[in-house]
């Protein structure tokens, strides 16, 4: 259970008898990895159809007319305008306008959706305060959920916390997910929000890259927590699909469309983060977003995942390789980029491997045999006068290359 869930049931004097504790014949609540299926459970994420931009817009458009008449005119029934109604008259034109509401939210997240499609592509980091930007944002659920009858705490969030991101896609983010906690919190329950400042380094290559070639690899964790109805362990892997309702089955009348966490997942992808995501039935739900701090670590981390994206391709037995790093930053002469591009393109089409740039200057690499790997790099760098064999390929230990790149790891 979230420690936070734990303090607010002991300050509420709330046993924790069958709260599914950790300890002697329980199960820990598995942590969800929004583009991990192979070990969070989530089906691999399907390629999506790409949808025209201006034909969405359209589409919203034209939908929005005749909802608006629609739901005008019955509006107008129901007032009373047309004649008194009976019980059952009342009852499902109200259940017809509640329906029309959630249509036409539907139509505005679904351009949403689109918006949100095209803006990902030219996120803008800047550096900011982001702790009061981050509590103003917090104060207004706060308030919100207050008049819902929620214990709302936001005292995690520091006064001031220095970054270089995307304020709005992080607004976004926040405020997909405080809603959506208190949509499935009930009153008196608690939704609380924090920042953790200095988390541990998540493990993986690009972890392993800052350390062995001395890089900087700065991240925050945000952290979104209720004591809500939780979400049922069947229902948990359609969490991320577009316009996926998992709560819907149990016939709540909750508004809302399907689309927040599927946007979140892709806008903090963009933003070179990762969003996981645990839940018990009936005891609550905690969401962790983990974020680049500076642009050159959300760099290092979207090159890291768009390589091993081209490894697992590569490696699809999923096989045990060597990898390898190559270091030309502090080298003035050498081999230039387009003299390492042809070495890797030579590699990749015998096979023995493929790699990429990671950052300015710096290289990386899977192979089968790091022995032939450095051979041919030497006869590569002789016959192109390129370089000397001194500046060769440092392994980096041997991995197997996942299928979803390990950025995508949180815990």
């Amino acid at each position: 259970m979230p420690s936070g869930i734990r303090k607010y049931l002991h300050r509420q004097g709330r046993s924790l008898e069958g709260t599914g504790e950790a300890g002697a014949g329980t199960v820990p609540v598995p942590v969800l990895e929004a583009d991990r299926p192979e070990r969070s459970g989530f089906p691999a994420r399907k390629p999506e159809t790409v949808i025209n931009v201006e034909a969405v817009r359209n589409l919203a458009h034209e939908l929005r007319s005749p909802l608006t008449a629609i739901k005008s005119s019955l509006q107008l029934v129901t007032a009373g305008e047309a004649g008194p109604l009976t019980a059952d008259q009342e009852h499902f034109l109200s259940l017809a306008l509640r329906n029309l509401d959630r249509l036409d939210r539907m139509t505005t997240d679904l351009l949403d959706k689109e918006r949100d499609r095209t803006r990902r592509s030219a996120l803008a980091a800047a550096l900011v305060d982001l702790g009061p930007v981050l509590r103003d944002a917090a104060r207004l659920h706060g308030i919100a959920a207050n008049k819902e009858g929620l214990d709302f705490d936001a005292e995690g969030l520091p006064e001031s916390f220095p970054a270089e991101v995307d304020t709005d896609g992080i607004l976004q983010v926040v405020d997909n997910l405080l809603s959506n906690a208190r949509k499935f919190t009930r009153p008196a329950g608690l939704v609380r929000i924090w920042l953790e400042q200095h988390p541990a380094l998540p493990a993986g290559l690009a972890k392993d890259l800052a350390e062995f070639f001395l890089m900087p690899l700065e991240v925050f964790t945000l952290v979104v927590e209720d004591s809500g109805r939780g979400i049922a362990p069947e229902r948990q892997a359609r969490l991320f699909e577009a316009f996926s309702r998992v709560h819907d089955q149990e016939g709540m009348d909750i508004p809302g469309s399907g689309l927040g966490l599927h946007i979140t997942r892709d806008l903090v992808g963009a933003m070179g983060g990762t969003l996981s995501l645990a839940s018990r039935q009936g005891q609550g739900t905690t969401v962790w977003v983990r974020l680049p701090r500076n642009e050159k670590t959300r760099r290092l981390l979207l090159a890291v995942a768009r390589f091993q994206a081209r490894a697992a391709a590569w490696n699809r037995v999923r096989r045990s390789v060597q990898i390898a790093g190559l270091d030309l930053r502090d080298r003035a002469g050498g081999p230039d980029r387009r003299a390492v591009r042809r070495f890797l393109a030579q590699m990749e089409e015998q096979n023995a491997g493929v790699g990429d740039q990671v950052a300015p200057g710096l290289w990386v690499a899977a192979m089968d045999e790091p022995g032939n790997w450095s051979r041919a790099w030497s006869r590569f760098t002789f016959r192109d006068r390129t370089g000397t064999p001194e500046t060769s390929w440092r392994r980096l230990g041997t991995r197997r290359v996942l299928t979803e790149p390990e950025v995508a790891q949180l815990i």
